[in-house]
């Protein structure tokens, strides 16, 4: 249990909503330590929101109780337990409809979600920097160096004023393996050699680094974040 809490927590950084400024930089475009202990450093893939697959208290499944709380989903005192939008019947589950009012953005999902593919940790992109040119992006491909299995889900779309800053809007979903929330957030984003920073503008104020790499083959642009032991790639749409 344990083990799935780190995971979930990591993958809830990246980005694919990415990771915290303050982690260190990591390979080439990095939501991936799914698997690792929490040490390898936490994700996003702006993935999704800090509370994770577990209760607020930490430690415990959805269904679990701290000692002297309710279950996820239940009410203490007239309050819900303890905000974390990941909890067994929050309106942000996965399948139930995001309220517009509080959306960033319209965006929709291109693409199914793709399951995490477990590789070696030899297999997993290095971060090799390059210009990221306009466009929507759907995921692909998820990747981690690790036993987690699960699904990851999300589309960007990229505005830039220049070859290194511009505008993401993002919306994902995470499930590990049970549906995650759909997360719409807005980012600034800039980049700097390998690395890729995101300022989101909505609905919060978070920051995330990750190792990035565009790559191009075929006419297909990619676009691949890495975190630690994980990797997810994204496609460019025609």
């Amino acid at each position: 249990m344990r083990r799935l809490v780190s995971t979930a927590a990591l993958l809830s950084c990246l980005a694919i909503a990415g990771c915290d400024a303050e982690d260190p930089p990591h390979d080439a475009g990095a939501d991936a330590a799914l698997g690792t202990d929490a040490g390898d450093g936490t994700t996003d893939a702006g993935l999704t929101d800090a509370g994770g697959a577990s209760d607020a208290g930490g430690g415990m499944d959805a269904g679990e109780t701290d000692a002297g709380e309710t279950d996820a989903g239940e009410t203490d005192a007239g309050e819900t337990d303890a905000g974390d939008s990941m909890d067994a019947g929050d309106s942000m589950d996965a399948g139930d409809p995001i309220d517009a009012g509080d959306a960033c953005h319209a965006l929709a999902f291109g693409r199914d979600a793709v399951p995490l593919r477990q590789v070696t940790a030899g297999e997993l992109p290095a971060p090799s920097g390059g210009a990221i040119p306009a466009g929507t992006y759907d995921a692909v491909d998820a990747m981690i160096a690790g036993t987690t299995m699960g699904s990851f889900r999300a589309t960007w779309r990229v505005t830039a004023a220049s070859a290194s800053a511009g505008t993401i809007d993002q919306i994902q979903q995470i499930s590990l393996p049970a549906p995650g929330p759909v997360v719409p957030r807005t980012f600034g984003w800039t980049s700097a050699g390998v690395n890729l920073m995101r300022n989101e503008t909505c609905p919060g104020t978070d920051s995330f680094t990750n190792g990035y790499a565009v790559t191009e083959a075929a006419g297909v642009t990619r676009l691949t974040l890495r975190q630690g032991m994980i990797a997810f790639v994204f496609e460019r749409r025609p």
